[in-house]
């Protein structure tokens, strides 16, 4: 058995899964992660009362070769209606290059981009800013031969522990789960026999 200890209390388990993030798990067991390149991003989350999208969607990505201060947006109340309070609300994750812009630069650069991009000029009813620094790991040339050999150094010297993330195989919310499910099938079939 294994001991995680918290700052609340302790956990015994016979396995480990870590979603950590790739420099949180690379303190605590895994150097080799703390070579991983990260970089930021400053979300700004916009939420109106009333309908302020003329199309339907999950959001768009903006191209890394177009010169602009966004990333893409996210268009939240589509992605998950569920959250919705009301029917006709409208909520944006819009996501900045910049990590380390003020909250004014932040919502400024938000509103010009849904106004360029998506038409909308009315001001939110919400909004919040959030800097999420070192979040995107960038996975450079070699970076699956790098995974490989770390999957095999944490098999040897870790056999209880699974690595999911976005350090892995790709940094999108479906890489990480359908990484998670491939980990989980393997764990599963593995016990069982």
């Amino acid at each position: 058995k294994h001991v995680v200890v918290t700052t609340k209390t302790s956990h015994h388990a016979d396995y480990l899964f870590s979603a950590l993030p790739c420099q949180v798990i690379g303190q605590l067991l895994i150097p080799e992660l703390l070579q991983v390149p990260l970089r930021g991003t400053t979300l700004v989350n916009l939420g109106y009362h009333h309908a302020v999208l003329k199309k339907k969607g999950l959001g768009y990505l903006v191209g890394s070769k177009e010169d602009q201060d966004v990333l893409g947006v996210t268009f939240d109340s589509m992605a998950f209606p569920q959250l919705n309070q009301t029917p006709q609300e409208t909520r944006l994750t819009v996501m900045l290059k910049d990590p380390k812009l003020s909250d004014g630069e932040a919502r400024a650069l938000a509103l010009k981009a849904v106004k360029n991009h998506l038409g909308i000029k009315h001001l939110p009813t919400v909004s919040s800013v959030t800097k999420a620094p070192q979040v995107f790991p960038q996975m450079q040339v070699g970076h699956e031969q790098f995974i490989r050999n770390l999957e095999q150094t944490v098999r040897q010297k870790y056999p209880q522990l699974y690595l999911v993330g976005n350090y892995l195989y790709g940094v999108g919310v479906n890489d990480c789960i359908e990484r998670a499910s491939s980990v989980a099938a393997n764990f599963l079939s593995a016990v069982a026999s």
